[in-house]
């Protein structure tokens, strides 16, 4: 009996051996496992620190590259022979329109802005813009946002006061080949070729030279003063503007997007806040074509701009046209002149499409909004006088229906 009890326990401490074997075994293993498991998180977290240290200091450089050459700044502007643009041309009837807005240029210097449509500095082979900017002297910094920097300067050879604006490359939507150019330029430089190419329109802000490197581009632009935004403009006055400073305006306006559709270009983001007006002869400056297109007649499938100036197709549709769409971000426009508001502020009031006054009035300029909003022809609304031609475009807007 006692060697069979042995033998038992014997066989137990056997087996109790080989199970503790085998969990050493299993606990090693699972270790082991965990371990290369930890091992390739681990490296997976190092290669993406690495990527994202390497992005910052990119960053960093691009940051420093870019303050170091405005601080070296202090210098003569590259001059130029002026190159027609020939995308599209001036359509019969724009020259009225220039000679009708000429005396608002302040002391007569229409023409000041006519020298620097491009640049003679070939942007293929900019390296360092520190050089193309030797003829300017930055004065302030005037807006910062996302990957845009824009700064206060003036042209040393005549004291222009000029505009510097400095974008990054990776910001740069969309490069398109333009006549003339050895390489694909950034579509809101071509697009505003195209608006400033002779004869020179006073309402649409002029590009007078530009260039890339390998990190930013860089357009040097008209810098009327003293101006301001006309959402601010319209702040300052504390309510409204008067009803016939508003006609001014919002004639003045329609000319100048007249004038870009005459040139092919569909702005695509007229807003108060796109439009500068000077001090104090109220002319006024359609500015930032960054969101802009080329104008066809079919229907635009994406969106750029401002969500509240949208129309109510792109909401209904996700498409819409860009004379229908100009035409309603007029009619946002112009309420926001005579109302110090916007009419719509969101999808939904956008596509009921309802609008309500909050002072009173003429009959003339209460239907201007609305039948701008109503409108499917910018033609429309410059073609007879104001009151005139409000009554057609309602009456025009009734058959559409």
């Amino acid at each position: 009996m006692k060697e069979e009890i042995q033998k038992m326990k014997s066989l137990l401490e056997m087996q109790m051996q080989q199970l503790r074997q085998e969990t050493v075994d299993q606990m090693k293993k699972m270790r082991e496992e965990h371990s290369l498991e930890l091992q390739k998180v681990q490296q997976a977290w190092s290669r993406e620190r690495d990527e994202l240290f390497l992005l910052f200091r990119r960053w960093k450089n691009i940051e420093n590259h870019r303050t170091e050459k405005l601080r070296r700044i202090d210098t003569p502007v590259f001059q130029e022979d002026s190159k027609t643009c020939n995308p599209k041309p001036a359509k019969d009837g724009v020259n009225t329109a220039t000679e009708q807005t000429e005396d608002r240029h302040p002391d007569g210097k229409s023409d000041e802005y006519n020298n620097h449509s491009q640049s003679l500095c070939d942007p293929e082979e900019v390296q360092d813009w520190t050089h193309f900017l030797d003829g300017y002297i930055v004065e302030s910094l005037l807006s910062q946002g996302g990957h845009v920097e824009v700064y206060a300067a003036r042209r040393k050879c005549d004291d222009l006061p000029v505009a510097i604006k400095i974008m990054s490359r990776d910001s740069v939507m969309e490069w398109i080949q333009y006549p003339g150019e050895r390489q694909a330029i950034p579509l809101e430089i071509a697009l505003m070729k195209m608006v400033c190419s002779p004869p020179n329109f006073p309402g649409v802000i002029q590009l007078l030279d530009w260039c890339t490197d390998p990190y930013d581009v860089l357009l040097i632009l008209e810098r009327p003063e003293p101006c301001m935004e006309l959402h601010y403009f319209v702040i300052e006055r504390e309510e409204y503007l008067e009803e016939p400073l508003a006609r001014d305006i919002f004639q003045q306006i329609v000319e100048a997007v007249q004038h870009c559709h005459s040139r092919g270009v569909f702005h695509r983001d007229v807003k108060m806040n796109n439009i500068l007006i000077q001090i104090p002869n109220h002319q006024i400056k359609l500015i930032d074509f960054d969101c802009g297109a080329q104008v066809h007649g079919g229907d635009y499938s994406s969106f750029r701009g401002t969500s509240k100036y949208a129309p109510p197709e792109w909401f209904t549709k996700k498409r819409y046209q860009a004379v229908p769409a100009t035409a309603w971000s007029l009619g946002i426009v112009l309420y926001g002149l005579v109302c110090a508001a916007l009419p719509f502020h969101n999808r939904q009031e956008t596509i009921n499409g309802k609008v309500s006054f909050s002072r009173n009035i003429s009959i003339g300029l209460g239907e201007m909004p609305k039948t701008s909003l109503a409108s499917d022809s910018l033609q429309d609304s410059l073609s007879q006088p104001p009151q005139e031609s409000q009554t057609a475009l309602a009456s025009k807007h009734q058959l559409h229906k």
